[in-house]
């Protein structure tokens, strides 16, 4: 059989359960519905080369701010809310600089770590049926 496309293998999906880049996949057969495996693999960012640097350039900026409203927060509100008000800033702006550098996985990534993870247990647990045209359970 040819190349192996997402849209083939996914009556051969019972679960997929993704944490971070990470997908483990649980297999079943088509016909029988039995589970026979799992198998893992892991997800290639959806980001290109230019949202990472705009995302690195907008978590710059966004520390730049931060570094900046400390000193005023101090002034404000004296030693001890300066404080806590610069805390209440650091922690905000540590928030928003992990979004911003958080990688992006799309369900393209996905289903292409699904089809990678599908490669591992393939010969071991399924048989390509020509009359189903489907990967069914050995």
């Amino acid at each position: 059989m040819a190349k192996i496309l997402y849209d083939t293998i996914e009556p051969n999906v019972a679960d997929v359960d993704v944490q971070d880049a990470q997908v483990e996949v649980t297999w079943k057969c088509p016909v029988s519905g039995k589970v026979v495996g799992k198998s893992v693999a892991t997800m290639q960012s959806g980001g290109t080369a230019a949202t990472e640097v705009k995302n690195r350039v907008a978590s710059s900026a966004v520390m730049s701010v931060v570094a900046s409203l400390m000193p005023q927060a101090m002034r404000m509100f004296g030693p001890v809310g300066g404080q806590v008000a610069a805390t209440a800033i650091r922690e905000t702006g540590n928030v928003i600089r992990n979004e911003a550098t958080k990688k992006r996985y799309s369900v393209q990534s996905e289903h292409e770590a699904i089809v990678a993870a599908f490669e591992t247990v393939k010969d071991d647990l399924f048989v390509w049926n020509e009359d189903r045209e489907l990967y069914v359970a050995k």
